[in-house]
């Protein structure tokens, strides 16, 4: 067990949860299917990469029913097709693509558009649409042809109006960010250059801006002129978010979870430092990433925290480095939330350290007080054959999905199951 853990000990922890976890941590069954993704292949690009960003539980199917969403083609550059899977994740395949359940390719229909991007999805409510769902909420980016510009937009609607030529834009919208910078000739407040929105529950989505082009602005959205907010659908605007005093220059917000007293918890990153080259040189599997490193570099700290969506006021904010490393050269982000109950909450993570990188869950406990817990455990997913696990950027209990890097250097993704149960009982003793 780690070391730097602060757990209650002695008789105090007790069994099934000490014993249970001291037997399984050191053994993680994580499966790990890769690549998972759609057949599609895009008319408008030739990049062989895919991603998947977004996983919810879908509750009208049955257990082990997931909705993920992703990319076809490219989701780094125009060309990009959104994609959508509903169904379970395993070894099987169809003609729609990986697994055994449906994937659904679309467009979105905004004029001039060249990409589409599906970062976060929600299930709004049962249906007669696949896996028994009826109206979903989603978010993701899309670009323009002309255009530098990356946007972001939301759709609620039915799966089965989603295509890629479309002709209607009900239930799309476009959003383009605010940022704090004036135009010095008309005063006004500039747009942002770069618009995300990465994560949706309860009526609400997070996201992150830029006014700088960059991979490590698209990827982490911290940094110079940089932003992070509540995006409300509804009047198709943000409410930035407000965090106070609390020592950080720059923070992002990847993942957004209504609780069930109508609160909103929320996490990302938080960081002082703006290192270009750190995320990129991680992507190129360099081994000596993250040596000489401070800590508050643009991955950071990952962030927790609960935020009103109405003031955009954070409160209850906790950071947290991997492994509980308080040295400088452990930098870590999270990329999502999951609610798995008992006050124990999911954050998949991605982490650089001098010894390499890490990816997995996060496991967090609020305590009595309403305060998270100062410590995390952390789930480390072990290598697999195909290639280097880049990221884990989304869960939802024991499922994940995420970024990996192929020995030829190709980006593709992966989907897997993990047992959890040890890691949720631990999570009890958490302080």
């Amino acid at each position: 067990m780690d070391t730097n853990l602060k757990l209650k000990l002695g008789t105090e922890f007790q069994e099934p949860a000490a014993e249970y976890f001291r037997r399984h941590k050191g053994s993680d069954k994580t499966k790990i299917f890769t690549p998972f993704t759609s057949s599609y292949t895009s008319p408008t690009t030739t990049q062989n990469f895919w991603a998947l960003q977004g996983i919810k539980v879908n509750p009208y199917a049955g257990e082990g029913n997931y909705i993920m969403t992703g990319t076809t083609g490219s989701a780094l550059s125009a060309g990009g097709t959104g994609a959508v899977y509903i169904g379970r994740i395993n070894g099987s395949s169809t003609s729609s693509g990986s697994g055994s359940g449906q994937w659904i390719n679309f467009n979105v229909p905004f004029a001039g558009a060249d990409g589409t991007s599906v970062y976060g999805p929600d299930i709004l409510s049962r249906g007669k649409g696949p896996g028994g769902i009826g109206q979903v909420a989603l978010v993701g980016t899309w670009t323009k042809s002309g255009s530098d510009n990356i946007f972001g937009f939301y759709y609620q609607g039915k799966l089965d109006k989603l295509t890629t030529a479309p002709t209607s834009s009900k239930g799309f919208k476009s959003f383009q960010a605010t940022t704090k910078l004036i135009d010095p000739n008309t005063q006004d407040k500039l747009l942002a250059k770069d618009t995300y929105l990465h994560s949706v529950d309860g009526g609400y989505a997070v996201g992150n801006y830029s006014t700088l082009p960059g991979f490590v602005n698209y990827a982490i959205n911290s940094g110079i002129d940089s932003g992070s907010y509540v995006y409300d659908p509804e009047r198709n605007s943000q409410i930035n978010a407000r965090y106070g005093n609390d020592g950080y220059n720059y923070h992002s917000l990847f993942g957004i979870w209504k609780n069930d007293d109508k609160t909103y918890t929320v996490s990302g990153g938080a960081s002082n430092e703006s290192l270009k080259n750190i995320f990129i040189g991680y992507l190129d599997q360099n081994k000596n990433i993250g040596k000489g490193l401070q800590q508050d570099a643009v991955f950071g700290k990952g962030l927790i925290a609960d935020i009103d969506p109405v003031t955009g006021i954070v409160t209850s904010q906790q950071v947290y480095n991997y492994n509980n490393n308080p040295g400088s050269d452990t930098l870590t982000h999270y990329e999502g939330i999951y609610y798995a109950g008992n006050g124990v909450y999911e954050a998949p993570f991605t982490a650089v350290t001098s010894s390499g990188g890490a990816v997995g869950i996060a496991y967090m406990k609020r305590l009595d007080n309403g305060a998270f817990s100062g410590n995390a455990l952390w789930q480390t997913f072990p290598t697999s054959p195909s290639g280097v696990l880049a990221s884990n950027d989304s869960v939802a209990g024991p499922a994940s999905i995420g970024a990996l890097i192929t020995e030829s250097g190709s980006f593709s993704t992966y989907a897997s199951l993990s047992e959890t149960q040890a890691y949720l009982s631990a999570a009890q003793y958490l302080l």
